[in-house]
């Protein structure tokens, strides 16, 4: 029975000896898979199969089936979690999530998808956390800085640092920003921020504060909107460390016989056991302070050039960096190149990658925002855009 299907998978549902429930089936759609679609495609069960938990959903086996790439799965027949609206269940629920989400970080895994889909229960409050397949150890890496389409997670639900514009790496804390979002719409009936442009959702995960759920759902005690809020800060050292220390908040919410009045410190026993230096540039405020300044100006419609030299390996890029919050809080667009050591004999080759990165991220922009740009561009090339679009033919 064909559950589903999406533009790379497809997913059936199968009785098999050993199995009550039956099992799911999830084919690869491409033909001919290069090795990274391959790589990709059973990333799912190489991650799942580390993690031994009730809560997660187990990977049974990864096969080929009549010639296609194939992965089998446990079948849960259980729902998402935006149909849970009674306060009780919630609070024992989410105590399993967050003791599921430990049981994942204790391997250095990151989910990156955290979102009410990704969380199954059922009527015996049984629950399952699915769906990792863009799952992966922890990372030095930042995350994409170009176009939102080309983020990995779903873009209602990732965090700052999963934009790529924070500067920041992304660490397990992410997923605690992903589960505050999902707990808020559980609570509230709406996500903290509702855009249907890209950009400015992104924008809003970096800089807008939402607003308390208590403020809309007056049901919500305080002390539960604070834990939410919390998960939603926008930088992971404001947020809760550990899984622990999040479900000894939630266990102490529980144990109150007045919910609408009960009031603790929040994160008395959230200690991450983990070494995590805050990833903040040390004395660099005079240059940073530089770099906002002329920022300021330029948004004023001046021009500036600002060289920064040094020797490989001392901080530029990270400096830099450290200008993309800012130029995405005021919903500027923020694009750059390398001019690699290997790539010298490209004329223009940081040019030409940062301003490829620019037409991407315009082109999927709205109808208005496009035609908006492509009469700027045209009116600033007249009639020599071949050299343009010879030089970068995504123009």
């Amino acid at each position: 029975m064909k559950l589903y299907e999406s533009n790379k998978t497809v997913v059936y549902k199968q009785k098999i000896e050993g199995f009550t429930n039956g099992v799911i089936i999830k084919f690869l759609k491409t033909k001919n898979p290069t090795e990274q679609q391959l790589n990709r495609f059973y990333h799912e069960y190489d991650i799942t199969n580390q993690l031994k938990s009730k809560y997660i959903r187990k990977a049974i086996k990864k096969t080929i089936i009549d010639g296609k790439p194939a992965v089998v799965l446990e079948y849960f027949d259980g729902s998402n979690l935006l149909q849970i609206k009674e306060l009780d269940r919630f609070i024992l629920l989410a105590g399993k999530i967050v003791e599921a989400l430990g049981e994942i970080h204790k391997l250095n895994i990151i989910h990156k998808d955290i979102n009410p889909q990704n969380i199954l229960v059922t009527k015996n409050n049984e629950v399952k956390i699915i769906d990792f397949e863009i799952s992966s150890k922890y990372s030095l890496k930042t995350q994409n800085l170009g176009n939102p389409e080309a983020l990995e997670g779903t873009l209602n639900y990732i965090s700052p640092e999963q934009t790529g514009r924070m500067n920041r790496t992304l660490d397990y804390r992410s997923d605690f920003y992903s589960l505050g979002v999902t707990f808020y719409q559980i609570f509230t009936g709406r996500l903290p921020f509702e855009h249907s442009d890209p950009l400015q959702l992104i924008h809003a995960h970096i800089a807008t504060v939402p607003v308390a759920p208590n403020k809309i759902n007056n049901k919500i005690p305080q002390i539960l909107s604070n834990i939410i809020l919390k998960l939603l800060s926008k930088n992971a050292e404001d947020r809760y460390q550990s899984a622990f220390g999040l479900k000894h908040d939630l266990q102490q919410l529980s144990k109150s016989s007045k919910l609408l009045k009960s009031s603790f410190k929040l994160g008395e026993k959230d200690f991450s056991g983990k070494l995590i230096i805050p990833e903040k540039l040390y004395g660099r405020e005079k240059e940073t302070k530089q770099l906002l300044d002329i920022y300021k100006k330029i948004s004023s419609a001046n021009k500036e050039l600002l060289l920064v030299a040094g020797f490989s390996g001392t901080g530029k890029s990270m400096l830099v960096h450290e200008i993309h919050k800012k130029v995405t809080e005021n919903n500027g667009i923020y694009i750059e190149g390398n001019f690699d050591q290997f790539q010298k004999d490209i004329p223009y080759h940081a040019l030409t990658i940062a301003f490829t990165n620019f037409v991407d991220i315009i082109l999927h922009q709205t109808d208005e925002n496009l035609l908006y740009w492509k009469n700027l561009i045209s009116k600033a090339i007249g009639n020599i855009g071949k050299i343009l679009t010879d030089l970068i033919p995504d123009f």
